[in-house]
């Protein structure tokens, strides 16, 4: 859970980590940039933490034996890739648009046609499967002809039948709604008065933080969608965050570790109820393991309270 929910995070393709620097009005590479300062020692903690447990933890297992269904998956894989350094590519390329800032949208294009090329030259698919794959997502139906007939297991098709551009209609459906909410409420004035309620308290950026944090954390326990918390919840902040003098970034982070990592610690959200049946381990059992997503917050509020003496982990708005 924490390794899956670090890339999610710090992914510039991550569909959580675009509509948090949308919510924030941030731009994308500063977000995740700023987001370094909680998301590294959290990870660290959570790396020491495995080591140790790794260590220390028997479960009558050997050490170096997989599950069959894991050894099954990888068999799978190997039969229908050839897997191999090149296949490393597409990554290579998000990298590179990443550490040169480039537009993540043309990062992403790119990446998509050097897949797409890979899977044609290399892995036996043709021009037309690719093209169909890259809009409606990949199928097992669109393998090369002499692997069709193959019985794959479910999660073989669990793991690959997915993406496609049309699979991102639902997120910019979810974005024009929580807009429209979040116009409607500011044109109606609860927009107004709901901030001024909560910030009653909040004199200080240590309470403006807090607030942000358990604002997000009670929005994605009762709506279950981290989406729309983080749109309207960033909606709700922004001309706090500026009036105190802070950096959209700040607030951009905040919702990250208020939301994308809190969802999957609170079992009857989607993001909770997907891990538990993909790990077949209760959430309330792999919470306390979830080590990346408990640590974040409290780095978070850290930061803020330290803001008093250094500036360290808080970005102030330039001049």
């Amino acid at each position: 859970v924490s390794g899956a929910y670090f890339g999610d995070k710090m992914s510039p393709l991550s569909d959580m980590t675009n509509i948090c620097a949308l919510g924030a009005g941030s731009r994308l590479y500063d977000h995740i940039r700023h987001m370094l300062y909680t998301a590294v020692p959290s990870v660290v903690v959570a790396i020491i933490v495995a080591i140790v447990a790794g260590a220390t933890l028997q479960d009558g297992q050997a050490p170096d034996e997989m599950p069959p269904s894991a050894t099954l998956l990888l068999d799978e894989l190997d039969t229908i890739f050839h897997l191999n350094l090149f296949v490393l590519l597409p990554v290579l390329v998000v990298v590179g648009g990443i550490v040169r800032g480039l537009s993540p949208a043309l990062t992403m294009a790119a990446s998509s046609v050097v897949a797409m090329g890979l899977g044609v030259v290399m892995h036996g698919f043709d021009a037309e499967g690719a093209l169909v794959a890259a809009l409606g997502g990949f199928d097992l139906t669109l393998l090369p002809a002499h692997l069709e007939a193959d019985p794959w297991s479910p999660a073989l098709a669990t793991l690959l039948e997915r993406g496609g551009l049309l699979s991102m209609t639902s997120t910019l459906l979810l974005i024009i709604a929580a807009f429209l909410l979040a116009g409607a409420m500011e044109v109606s004035g609860s927009l107004e008065t709901l901030v001024r309620t909560m910030l009653r308290r909040a004199s200080s950026i240590f309470g403006l933080v807090a607030a942000t944090l358990a604002s997000g954390m009670v929005m994605i326990g009762l709506t279950s969608h981290g989406g729309v918390t983080a749109l309207v919840v960033g909606g709700l902040f922004q001309d706090a965050y500026r009036e105190r003098g802070l950096a959209p970034v700040n607030l951009s982070r905040t919702l990250e570790d208020s939301v994308t990592i809190v969802e999957p610690l609170m079992p009857w959200t989607v993001s909770a109820v997907f891990m538990a049946t993909a790990l077949g381990v209760p959430t309330l059992d792999y919470l306390p393991w979830a080590t990346f997503c408990v640590t974040g917050p409290i780095f978070t509020l850290a930061y803020a309270a330290l803001q008093k003496w250094t500036t360290f982990g808080i970005r102030r708005l330039d001049p």
